[in-house]
């Protein structure tokens, strides 16, 4: 039998969850899951199945949690470094992204592997060395609260490539995609 869609809310705040943060953890925006819970929306399978299955994920809490697996160094740059010396930092630590970070503490973008080769495809003539890494940067990984289990952020890791951990709103760590398949026994 299909759970009942006006159960959502009820689970949700049992969770002790705002709609932005259920949102978050199944991929969905926080309108839907509004939407939802005031019965104003027959949502499509793929996104109340997201939800449902966050849900479930979160009410068991059998999974690692985020800090269990994240790297607590962030390896970051700031939106005026070279391109050249971001490459060098990939590969000296043997990442495949990071984030941008200003000198404020704020992250403005993300760095990939995946992101930077299709930007250098676009302009294959183009010297990228000397270039900000401001102009290439892709949109910033996504934020989550200390102490969520890790499968509640695998629906992320499907569309990031990594997840900035937080703790009373001081970014904490790290995850990637790498860190979550280490989990697999």
């Amino acid at each position: 039998m299909l759970p009942d869609l006006t159960d959502i809310q009820k689970r949700r705040l049992r969770l002790g969850l705002k709609q932005a943060e259920l949102a978050k953890y199944s991929a969905v925006s926080q309108s839907l899951i509004a939407k939802i819970e005031s019965g104003k929306i027959d949502p499509g399978y793929s996104k109340i199945r997201s939800v449902l299955e966050t849900l479930e994920v979160l009410e068991n809490r059998t999974s690692h949690k985020v800090e269990d697996i994240m790297s607590k160094s962030i390896i970051h740059v700031a939106p005026a470094t070279s391109v050249s010396h971001t490459v060098e930092l990939l590969r000296k630590h043997g990442i495949s992204q990071l984030p941008v970070i200003t000198s404020t503490n704020q992250i403005v973008g993300s760095i990939t592997e995946d992101g930077l080769l299709h930007r250098f495809s676009q302009e294959p003539g183009r010297d990228w060395k000397a270039t900000a890494v401001e102009a290439v940067m892709g949109q910033p990984f996504p934020t989550v609260k200390i102490g969520i289990p890790t499968s509640a952020i695998t629906p992320l890791l499907h569309t990031d490539s990594a997840v900035i951990v937080v703790d009373k709103g001081k970014y904490v760590g790290i995850v990637t995609k790498a860190d979550l398949l280490k989990t697999i026994k």
